[in-house]
């Protein structure tokens, strides 16, 4: 299960956490240990939006740069924090 939360700005709520729907590749996971570079990390992948229900051998990566994950797997719930750099 992968299920993404932002940092809630409403005024009072400030430090809380809400849900937020965020396009993520779902696919095979790749074993990329000790390639150069950054290889992708998944093959043959469909993109749905969050929360997404991953099987086993699955793996998630982010769609769009518009949010950066605060962990660099994205299984469980998965803290986002927004891409000071996204166009």
């Amino acid at each position: 299960m992968l299920i993404t939360l932002v940092e809630d700005t409403t005024k009072g709520k400030e430090g809380d956490l809400k849900q937020i729907n965020v396009p993520v590749r779902v696919g095979q996971a790749v074993d990329v240990v000790a390639q150069a570079g950054k290889p992708k990390t998944i093959t043959g992948f469909q993109t749905h939006t969050t929360p997404v229900l991953l099987a086993y051998g699955e793996r998630a990566e982010l769609a769009t740069d518009e949010y950066i994950a605060c962990t660099p797997f994205l299984e469980g719930l998965v803290i986002l924090k927004k891409n000071p750099n996204a166009a």
